[in-house]
């Protein structure tokens, strides 16, 4: 899951302005919606990781994806913006203490 999210994030700057719109503004009028296929790939692999104990389950994935794009609107580097969005993923693991193992 973290490894698709990665790459979700990495594509971002490549298309930086059309993904944002996409993403922001998806399902209103003529803008085809990128976001509804990213999210429907990206959902049975949050399932997966949220059942094995990997990913908080109180986060949908539409959260994380808005979390993502929030990061990459951020003007910067990839070596200014790669560790935000790594600890971004760190918390996404599950809370210790809540039976279930924190971020890898």
């Amino acid at each position: 899951m973290r490894e698709w999210l990665r790459r979700q994030f990495d594509f971002i700057p490549h298309k930086r302005l059309i993904v944002s719109e996409l993403l922001e503004y998806t399902g209103e009028g003529s803008v085809p919606s990128r976001r509804a296929q990213a999210l429907d790939a990206g959902r049975p692999l949050l399932s997966a990781a949220q059942e094995s104990g990997e990913i908080r389950t109180d986060l949908a994935l539409e959260q994380i994806f808005d979390m993502i794009v929030a990061i990459a609107r951020i003007h910067g580097s990839p070596d200014y913006l790669r560790p935000m969005l790594e600890t971004l993923l760190d918390g996404l693991g599950v809370p210790t203490g809540q039976g279930r193992p924190g971020p890898p």
